[in-house]
């Protein structure tokens, strides 16, 4: 969000939320050096413990539900991003889709994918960093948790090969 163009909107207020705060002050940085000082707030708060109630009119949030293997736990996030939202309000978000391996629902396109990036990337992103996102959901397990909380006019922007789609969902006004 700090990258886009705010220079005939600067009405426009900027609010980021992250339990890192090395996060947090690297994006303190980039907005003043993107002189954005006055348009931003940053907090230190945990997504699903955040208290925001209808004060944004759009959430933007690009990874929490792949670190949380828990459905349950990514509905009560998406109910706290549709209670941070203003009536009329949209999010967008992003998710995993599953393996053709591990999904006969899989929506990979394997024609898009470039198989030697993706065996460097499994090396790289699982044995050697051991990074912690391994939560795939389907585009339709993904539309259910959102319309469970309220959200509406789900809308799914697919990357070329379908393996982290974008999804944007409307609070209704």
């Amino acid at each position: 969000m700090l990258l886009l163009d705010y220079e005939r909107s600067s009405d426009v207020r900027l609010l980021g939320l992250d339990l890192d705060q090395n996060a947090l002050d690297g994006a303190q940085k980039f907005a003043n050096q993107r002189g954005l000082a006055r348009q931003i707030e940053l907090r230190r708060a945990d997504a699903w413990e955040m208290d925001l109630n209808a004060e944004v009119d759009i959430l933007t949030s690009n990874g929490l539900n792949i670190y949380e293997s828990d459905n349950e736990r990514v509905v009560s996030l998406y109910l706290k991003f549709f209670n941070a939202l203003r009536p009329g309000g949209q999010l967008v978000t992003s998710f995993l889709t599953p393996p053709p391996g591990l999904s006969d629902e899989s929506p990979w396109d394997v024609n898009a994918v470039a198989h030697d990036a993706l065996a460097l990337q499994h090396l790289l992103f699982v044995q050697i960093v051991e990074v912690k996102w391994s939560s795939f959901r389907t585009h339709s397990e993904t539309r259910a948790q959102l319309e469970r909380v309220g959200f509406r006019d789900v809308t799914f922007l697919n990357d070329r090969a379908r393996m982290f789609p974008t999804v944007i969902a409307r609070k209704p006004s």
